[in-house]
């Protein structure tokens, strides 16, 4: 049912004169991202589409922000949109692979977004996404909370098998009936709170009109079920200052719990350009 409600709120925002929709290919690998403002609660938005040789893996991460005077959480696109572009850095395939996107104000603060998509040959089943994420606060001094929130559906499927914050800075969602795992790590700086849960529960907190934080569950969630992650960053930035996350999804082929257990070579071992 998630699926079924969601998708239809992105297709009817798609015929919309506002729809806002960014594209990334690289080799087997192909990413889309919904910047349209004004998505209703707990609907789908941001990068919404994954896909490794055809089949999409991810269902939707965005980001949310709560900064001095606010009473509750706000997707970062519903603030003053300053522009977004995409571009290619990979010789041998032309299409866009990085996507850069603003949001905010000079007057206040600005949001910044980049995405980098890096495929690899057809057929293989591993990709990669970097991300970073600035915010430059141009007014007086103040203090925020960044919010991440992903929600994986593993070979199209809504029904994964676990889902663990193995480490502060180190989360994964496994889907071995499909022989798939997602695996996010937070290169710096480290998160103030994280949460893995079910769906739709960590979304309604961050999209309702309440104050909320983050609660801390690490995991294990084992077992057949639709499975979310979230992390949270408490900062006080000071005027003309920047804060930087920089952070990396890597999707790879699960050989069983061998996957976990190899899990910090993975990370530390990807190709970077």
């Amino acid at each position: 049912m998630k699926h079924l409600v969601a998708i239809g709120s992105v297709v009817a925002s798609a015929g919309a004169a506002n729809a806002q929709f960014h594209e990334l290919w690289d080799n087997n690998s192909y990413v889309r991202i919904n910047i349209t403002p004004g998505e209703p609660p707990n609907s789908r938005i941001g990068m919404d589409r994954w896909e490794v040789n055809g089949q999409n893996h991810l269902y939707s991460q965005w980001f949310w922000f709560r900064t001095d005077g606010m009473a509750r959480e706000q997707r970062i696109n519903d603030l003053p949109f300053i522009g977004a572009t995409t571009t290619n850095t990979d010789f041998f395939d032309p299409r866009p692979d990085v996507f850069n996107g603003a949001w905010g104000s000079t007057n206040s603060f600005v949001i910044d977004v980049r995405f980098s998509l890096q495929g690899t040959l057809p057929g293989n089943q591993q990709s990669d996404i970097g991300e970073q994420i600035r915010i430059t606060n141009f007014g007086p001094g103040r203090v925020f909370s960044f919010f991440q929130y992903c929600d994986f559906d593993l070979a199209g499927d809504i029904n994964d098998d676990l889902v663990e914050l193995v480490n502060p800075n180190a989360v994964v969602q496994a889907d071995y009936l499909n022989n798939l795992l997602v695996a996010e790590t937070v290169l710096t700086p480290s998160a103030t709170l994280s949460e893995v849960g079910i769906y739709a529960a960590t979304l309604i907190k961050l999209d309702d009109a309440n104050f909320d934080n983050l609660d801390g569950t690490t995991g294990p969630l084992v077992g057949r079920r639709d499975y979310t992650w979230a992390f949270q960053w408490d900062f006080f930035l000071p005027s003309g200052s920047t804060f930087t996350i920089s952070k990396d999804k890597h999707l790879v082929p699960a050989p069983g719990a061998l996957a976990l257990l190899g899990l910090g070579g993975l990370l530390a071992g990807r190709r970077r350009r």
